[in-house]
């Protein structure tokens, strides 16, 4: 048990020479370890553990909890690691994401269509700007209106703010246009 534990430690102490020199993520940077079922900003890396602030978890967001998490360095061999923090060289620190609108069929689509991207352009402007991408719209029908899905780019650790500045401005330009409405499920009672 005594050499177990020791192998342990060695496997730690590796793992952190490779994410010193590999960097695959820094002080700072919002990681994901799907099969650990955890993301967080990470606070430290220090030699035999990495300590992350974990995101979401206690909440249905995006938001750091201030929970600190220990991983041991030795669990991150044969871990995938996702880094939603682009390298300080990187042009591409941006990812898409989407907010998801239910329209009613009678809703003036070219209307509801302006509203959804010009609050995105208001809110993502420097981001437009610094990336190039425009937001844009998708959508699909389903039984009570239309999934109206704007997709804009944004930034890793900012995205809960960013969304919900969004549908701020969706939600009181549609109250005051008559033009749209939100879908709610109806039922039908013939009793």
């Amino acid at each position: 048990p005594a050499r177990q534990g020791h192998k342990g430690q060695e496997r730690g102490v590796a793992a952190w020479v490779l994410i010193t020199l590999k960097r695959p993520f820094r002080v700072g940077d919002r990681v994901l370890f799907p099969s650990l079922g955890l993301s967080g900003d990470v606070l430290e890396v220090g030699l035999m553990y990495t300590k992350l602030d974990q995101v979401g978890g206690s909440i249905g967001s995006e938001d750091a909890v201030g929970r600190y998490i220990l991983i041991p360095n030795a669990m991150l061999f044969g871990q995938v690691a996702i880094n939603y923090t682009p390298p300080p060289q990187s042009t591409s620190s941006y990812l898409l994401d989407e907010v998801v609108i239910r329209l009613t069929y009678d809703s003036d689509w070219f209307t509801a269509e302006s509203i959804l991207l010009t609050a995105a352009r208001e809110v993502t402007g420097d981001i437009i700007k610094a990336s190039g991408k425009d937001p844009y719209i998708r959508s699909d029908l389903y039984d009570y209106g239309v999934y109206v899905r704007l997709r804009f780019m944004t930034l890793a650790m900012d995205r809960p703010r960013i969304s919900h500045e969004i549908v701020t401005r969706i939600f009181r330009d549609f109250q005051s246009n008559p033009r749209v409405d939100f879908a709610i499920p109806f039922v039908y009672s013939g009793r």
